[in-house]
């Protein structure tokens, strides 16, 4: 057994300037290794009606992991084309055993329409104790 694993999470769309928060936990020690995201629907840059999609560290405060529409940012979404979140090296990518993960979906201005599945990677961690 190799301990890498993936998780899909679905994205509802959320109101514009508001967020929708997602939690998991798990039974054993994870590190969050990698995370991809694919739309339905093409999304354009934009620099004032923009979507966040946040995977946060184990402190659920930190950015681990983060794609944003916004222009400046890491941009425009193609149709049906999965791209790889942003890892932000946060140092918070172990979740020990019970620890909630969140996952948090922000809508900037207007907004922009998110369908999107976010596949989580992740492995086993090694005991740190």
């Amino acid at each position: 057994m190799s301990g890498l694993i993936q998780i899909p999470i679905f994205v509802a769309d959320a109101s514009a300037g508001a967020a929708t928060e997602k939690f998991l936990s798990f039974l054993s020690d994870y590190k969050i290794i990698g995370a991809k995201l694919i739309n339905n629907g093409a999304i354009a840059a934009d620099g004032t009606n923009y979507a966040r999609i946040k995977v946060l560290g184990n402190d659920k405060a930190t950015i681990a992991f983060e794609w944003s529409t916004k222009d400046d940012a890491e941009g425009a979404l193609s149709d049906e084309v999965a791209v790889s979140l942003a890892d932000k090296k946060s140092g918070k990518e172990i979740l020990t055993a019970g620890t909630a993960l969140k996952f948090e979906v922000t809508k900037h201005g207007s907004g922009k329409q998110l369908d999107a599945c976010v596949m989580l990677q992740l492995e086993l961690a090694r005991s740190y104790a």
